[in-house]
This record gives structure tokens, C-alpha cells and sequence, in this order.
């Protein structure tokens, strides 16, 4: 298992969490009331660990709201912390990226994320 934890850029960069982050953030906006925007940041650490696919654990301060303001700045339901300040809370998203199977990304913990914020 290696672990990242300086920089969201260098986070990033080391491992290539673009599309599988992209991927959940956008199911997780998906999952929202109508009138409601995902707030979120960059990635603040990092793990993972290499195992029939690629098992990354992701903590990254996210949030929701009801706020016009932000849904008029967000991008498919998805605004980042620094456009729309609104409370947010550091979570772990655990992504299983498995690019040979349908479909591409797995989340285990989607559900459980989406409770907590409501």
C-alpha cells in the first residue's frame, strides 16, 4: 500500500486519480435531490493499493446545498470548495478501479457516503 499526502496536485499526479475520482464524484452528485450541488476539494490524502485493480482510499472535504448561488456555478451538480463556501466535512471515498469489468468503477462505501451527508 503506498500512501500520499502532500499537495492535491501531487496526489493526483502520483496516482492518476482523475478519472476514478471523476467517476464517483459524478454517481454521488447523481444521487442528490433535484436543487442540490456537491460541494468538494482536492484530495488531502491518499492510498493505494494494487490488487486485481487498483484500491484507492481518498479523503476529500465534501459537502451539499441547497444554494442557487452555487448550482448556477456548478458543473453537473459538482461545485468546487473554493467557488461555493459552505460547510464541508473531510470523508473517505473508497474507489476499486477495475478497468476490465462493466462497469469500469466499483464503490463499496457510495451508499454509506451518501447517508452520512444527509
Amino acid at each position: 500500500v503506498s500512501t500520499q499526502s502532500t499537495g492535491s496536485s501531487g496526489i493526483n499526479a502520483e496516482y492518476n486519480l482523475g478519472a476514478p475520482l471523476t467517476e464517483a464524484l459524478q454517481r454521488l452528485a447523481g444521487r442528490l435531490d433535484s436543487g442540490y450541488v456537491l460541494i468538494t476539494g482536492n484530495p488531502i490524502r491518499a492510498t493505494k493499493q494494487t490488487v486485481q485493480g487498483n484500491l484507492f482510499r481518498i479523503t476529500i472535504p465534501l459537502g451539499i446545498t441547497d444554494d442557487m448561488s452555487c448550482e448556477r456555478l456548478s458543473t453537473n451538480r459538482i461545485v468546487q470548495l473554493g467557488t461555493c463556501s459552505k460547510p464541508v466535512e473531510e470523508y473517505t471515498l473508497q474507489i476499486w478501479h477495475r478497468p476490465w469489468l462493466h462497469p469500469e468503477y466499483n464503490f463499496p462505501n457510495l451508499e454509506d457516503l451518501t447517508d452520512e451527508l444527509f
